[in-house]
């Protein structure tokens, strides 16, 4: 449940969450990809310009900010359970609503080609919640 209401922040997004395991029959890492819709989030993009030889390329970053909301968890106080939420390098990050469900091992960009000009993968995240913090919220970037 959220705790507050960041100004701006009318934007949906589907956050997917990579759960890992070990496959106790191949010793292999298994990934399960778990889907959070998460409501009144601000989406955003870091425009930065790299100089490369004098030639001046656009990189636009991913920022996304997530209200404070009680179903978060850090990344190290998630267990993958699915009615919590957390974000992490490596997860993916949708603007909108999506139902589509990724399977076991699958790959995001692919099963979700159809959303690639507005989806990025996690890169960083910061937690700005906690008491006394006003309008906290979780920031997120990534390309």
């Amino acid at each position: 449940m959220q705790t507050v209401k960041l100004p701006f922040a009318d934007t949906y997004i589907t956050i997917y969450n990579q759960f890992k395991t070990i496959d106790s029959t191949t010793n292999k890492t298994q990934v399960t990809w778990l889907r959070t819709v998460i409501p009144n989030c601000y989406w955003g993009t870091n425009g930065k310009q790299i100089d490369i030889g004098g030639i001046k390329i656009k990189s636009d970053d991913f920022l996304v900010q997530i209200p404070e909301d009680t179903n978060y968890r850090d990344k190290w106080d998630w267990n993958g359970e699915n009615s919590l939420f957390t974000a992490d390098k490596g997860d993916v990050i949708v603007n909108g609503r999506t139902d589509i469900e990724i399977p076991l091992n699958g790959v995001p960009r692919v099963i979700l080609a159809d959303y690639i000009s507005r989806m990025f993968t996690v890169e960083t995240v910061r937690n700005n919640t906690g008491k006394g913090v006003p309008l906290g919220h979780i920031a997120v970037t990534g390309k």
